[in-house]
Order: structure tokens, then sequence, then C-alpha cells
């Protein structure tokens, strides 16, 4: 059995599951070729496997490889415009609080990314030092040309068509939200759309949260794993205040000392943190999930009260 082989076989049954749940009889035929896909891949790229055993997320797999002696990540996944946004997102960052990319073949569904530390992420330090961290990552916001903008989502234009239905999903769920909540996160989203577009369009990432951020092999904090999509950097900020959550107090004060590290707009990062929590409520119910439904309720419930600090 080659080396290869043995690195395709070392795949784990829950990822197995996980690749055929979204994908099916692709997501098999993808798996019967993994060996054959990682020759090519190491042969084109002068690659040499170091770590048989794949390290996994959900739908992609990592193994730890060597160019000329230096240690890097080989992703591979199953082709998709998913991952051709994420690596052109990744150029764009150019390695500014954000991984490295080294190559990429969209069409393989394959990139070589930089070697990081993942013994260690912003979940596994005192809150203080993630937050300074997260914090100074928040402004990092490549500009993108307007020819290529559209290849990404626009984070206010989406939030604008979803929130058309917030009362059918409401409604839908059992009503987790009273009316008054929806109509003031209706009202945080006019605000939002009633201010001028960021120009030149700029990327943000969807999901930077502590545990997509690890650090470099000299103790830098780097994010992994970025959603770019166009928008302003508050937007970016929910998933930093639904993570390592206490309470809704606590939440607000997160968000304020996140801007001020960042530069940031207090009344603006609050408006999105009621939009996303909203549409976070409404995924997480749908997808069966129990605590988060609860922190979000609490914090809607805060955002949405007579001590709003909206």
């Amino acid at each position: 059995m080659s080396a290869y082989d043995t690195a395709a076989h070392a795949v784990s049954d829950q990822f197995r599951a996980g690749l055929e749940s979204e994908y099916g009889s692709v997501g098999r035929q993808w798996l019967a070729g993994l060996p054959q896909l990682l020759e090519s891949l190491c042969a084109r790229w002068e690659l040499e496997l170091t770590d048989l055993t794949p390290r996994h997320g959900y739908l992609s797999l990592v193994w730890q490889v060597t160019h000329r002696s230096e240690s890097l990540a080989l992703k591979v996944t199953v082709q998709s415009a998913t991952l051709a946004r994420e690596t052109a997102g990744l150029l764009a960052w150019d390695g500014r609080a954000m991984v490295r990319l080294e190559r990429r073949d969209v069409e393989l569904g394959a990139a070589l990314l930089q070697w990081l530390d993942a013994s260690i992420s912003l979940a596994d330090v005192p809150i203080g030092e993630a937050v300074e961290a997260a914090g100074r990552m928040l402004p990092v916001t490549p500009v993108v040309e307007r020819t290529s903008a559209s290849a990404y989502e626009n984070a206010r234009a989406q939030a604008v068509t979803s929130a058309w239905h917030w009362s059918r999903r409401n409604r839908e769920l059992g009503d987790p939200l009273s009316p008054h909540a929806i109509r003031a996160g209706e009202a945080a989203l006019a605000r939002i759309d009633r201010r001028s577009e960021v120009e030149p369009p700029r990327l943000v990432n969807h999901d930077l949260h502590y545990e997509n951020v690890i650090r470099d092999w000299d103790a830098n904090w780097v994010c992994v794993d970025p959603k770019p999509v166009i928008g302003a950097p508050e937007y970016a900020i929910a998933p930093l205040i639904w993570r390592r959550y206490r309470d809704p107090e606590d939440s607000v004060e997160r968000v304020r000392q996140l801007c001020a590290l960042a530069g940031l707009d207090g009344p603006l990062a609050l408006d999105w943190l009621l939009v996303r929590t909203i549409e976070y409520l409404f995924w997480a119910l749908g997808a069966g999930l129990t605590t988060d439904p609860e922190i979000c309720r609490e914090l809607i419930g805060h955002l949405t009260s007579e001590r709003s600090p909206l």
C-alpha cells in the first residue's frame, strides 16, 4: 500500500459520514479517488506527506506536508464555489491576520496553506487576551476590486432579503420572538441600510470566532477558515459575542471593548449584533440546537428591552 493509500485510508468514519450526508454519491466517489488526488498534488507541488493521518473539519481534510523542508498544510475538499471564494479571500488578505495561502487549485478542490500550531486557540486563553487579539483582526478588511466583488455575498443585501421572511420564520418555529423583538430587529436593519456602503468594497469574515484563531510558530495569532463577505467590520463582531458567552451585560461591554480596540462604530456594531443574532436564532432552532437558541433569546431580549443599549 502506498503512502497515499494509507493517508486516504486514515480518514475518519465521522468525516466520511458527514461528507456522504452532504454530497451523497459524489462524496463517495471523491473519497474513492483521494489516493490519486493526493499523489497528483504532491507530485505537482513537490510535496511530501509528513503525517499520514489527516485533521478534518466538516467537509475538508488537512495533511501536514513538507516542501523543501518547509512544513505546510495541504487542504483538500470536494470542488465547490465555497473553496473558490475562501481561497480568493485568502489571496486578498495576503497573510495579514489570516492564514497565508501558498497555492490553490480550485478545480481540484485543493489549497496549500501555512502550517500553524493548532494546539491552542483563542478559546483557550483568558477572555481579555482573546478579545484584544480579535480586536486587532477586525479592522483588517482588504479592498476588493469592483469586478470581483460580485463573487461574494453582500452582508447588508443578504440581511435585508432575509428579514423579509422573519415574521414567517418566527411563526413556523413557534414564535420564539415577540413581535416587539422582530420590529426592533427590523428597525436596526433599517438603520444599517440607511448608512452608506463601505467604499471601496471590502472583505470581512462572517465566521470570526475564538476557535478559528490559532498561533503561528512565532506565537502570532492567525485566523483560519474565513467565510469572506462584502461588508463593514462591525458585521464581523457577532460570533465573538455568541462564543464564550456569559450574560447580556457582559456581551454589550465586549462589543464596546472590541470597537474601542478596532476603532469601530459602537451603535452600528450593536445593530449588526441584533440582526445577526435574530438570524442565528432562527438557524439554530431549525438545526435542532439547544444551548445556542437560549443564548440568542436572552441576548435579543436585552438588546430590545427598555434598558436596551441600542
